[in-house]
């Protein structure tokens, strides 16, 4: 149910339907009732119940401020509670329920890998598919729908055709980028072995964003000599490899990935921070001129509290820092941070790098992503993984029960 929640809150495709209220309410409700009937043995920590604190605290203001119905509130009750209800559970609990969540994205990223591959051939439209329909105005306005292809979603435009961006379960590849590249976090600093499809999905998203997490993940392989070596080894070798391979491909498939890698969006973001010098200005080019109207239009206590509003049906966009403070103020992404950060507490300089920059990512171009509890979910399964199951961590702590530790370091017991 833990599993099924996180996919409710991602928005997945599972709650795009007429029983999206059920989805939403069932898992939230057996977390909860779960949670009371092992009370004895949820952990009450002094560092959980600050956690807990601040959760509450960030619930009720953003909830304060985007709710304008009951059934919204509602919507927000199930989707911060049972992170609630997560945190104090035991530790092999949480590292089960991580172990299902990692066999769905692995399943997610093999088979959107293998699609994307295949719409980059030019298959898109002769595969079986469903058509779903748009998820906001503005894909309306602009012509995007869905094709869902069994499992797994790609999304349509009436110009560009099928893109071969790999989706998985979520609205758009940017946002799947973020997932996996979250989960590739959580991989590496757990001391597991990353699973291949993770980087080949996240790569075949188009995304600069994965890339950007993955390189921050792994910055800390420069101040060990050992790794350096490996990493001078292995580079070469890699870059040729995608070199040759990028060579043999035929020029309209080529002109699409460069399109897709670069031309879509990351090119003109680039040009506008060339021309302007500045963040604000580059980041324009992801807002609608509507959008930054409103935000230069707030007055000193909507920018300190928020109350501004973006008129969705209309499809207006300002999805980054300036949309979270137009929504929720200046004290808004204060506690957002806060409470972000306070995960990240007493954890060694390379694990805040990668999580930090995985913040900062989230907060220039998707900051309405920190309105549901799940980035802030995703960085405690980080924390926690590297706190309680990294063995050279462990070694030092010595908090870990012995059987916990196997169980983490032989995942087949886990899965048996």
């Amino acid at each position: 149910m833990a599993t099924i929640w996180l996919f409710v809150v991602l928005n997945s495709y599972i709650v795009w339907n007429a029983l999206a209220p059920v989805v939403r309410i069932l898992p939230a409700f057996i977390i909860i009732f779960g949670t009371i009937l092992i009370s004895k043995r949820l952990r009450f920590t002094k560092s959980l119940c600050s956690l807990s604190l601040l959760v509450i605290l960030y619930f009720f203001w953003v909830t304060a401020l985007l709710s304008f119905s009951f059934g919204s509130v509602v919507v927000r009750l199930l989707e911060f509670v049972p992170m609630l209800c997560i945190i104090f559970w035991p530790k092999v609990l949480i590292l089960k329920t991580y172990s299902i969540i990692r066999k769905i994205i692995i399943f997610f990223a093999i088979g959107s890998a293998i699609l994307s591959v295949l719409i980059l051939l030019g298959f898109g439209e002769r595969l079986p598919h469903l058509v779903l329909p748009p998820r906001e105005a503005l894909h309306e306005r602009i012509g995007i729908v869905y094709y869902l292809y069994g499992f797994f979603i790609a999304d349509c435009s009436r110009i560009a055709g099928v893109s071969s961006r790999a989706c998985g379960m979520l609205q758009e590849p940017g946002h799947f980028a973020i997932l996996l590249g979250f989960v590739y976090i959580i991989e590496r600093f757990s001391n597991r072995k990353i699973n291949f499809w993770i980087v080949i999905c996240g790569v075949l998203t188009f995304s600069s964003t994965f890339v950007l997490m993955m390189l921050f993940t792994e910055i800390y392989q420069l101040f060990v000599w050992k790794k350096i070596k490996k990493v001078l080894l292995i580079l070469p070798v890699i870059a040729v490899g995608l070199v040759a391979v990028y060579s043999f491909l035929p020029s309209d498939i080529k002109e699409q990935a460069e399109y897709l890698a670069y031309g879509r969006n990351l090119e003109q973001v680039v040009e506008a921070y060339n021309e302007t010098s500045s963040l604000t200005g580059a980041l324009d080019e992801r807002a609608s001129k509507e959008s930054i109207a409103s935000f230069e239009k707030l007055s000193t206590m909507q920018y300190l509290f928020g109350g501004g509003r973006l008129n969705i049906l209309e499809g207006d966009m300002l999805s980054d820092y300036r949309g979270m403070i137009l929504n929720i103020g200046i004290v808004g992404l204060v506690l957002s941070t806060l409470l972000y950060f306070w995960i990240l507490r007493r954890t060694p300089l390379k694990v805040k790098i990668a999580l930090g920059f995985a913040y900062f990512l989230v907060i220039i171009h998707r900051s309405w992503m920190l309105f549901s509890p799940y980035i802030f979910f995703l960085a405690f399964l980080a924390v926690f993984f590297y706190k309680e199951y990294n063995p050279l961590h462990v070694a030092k702590a010595r908090t870990v029960n012995k059987n916990d530790i196997k169980l983490f370091v032989t995942p087949s017991i886990v899965e048996n």
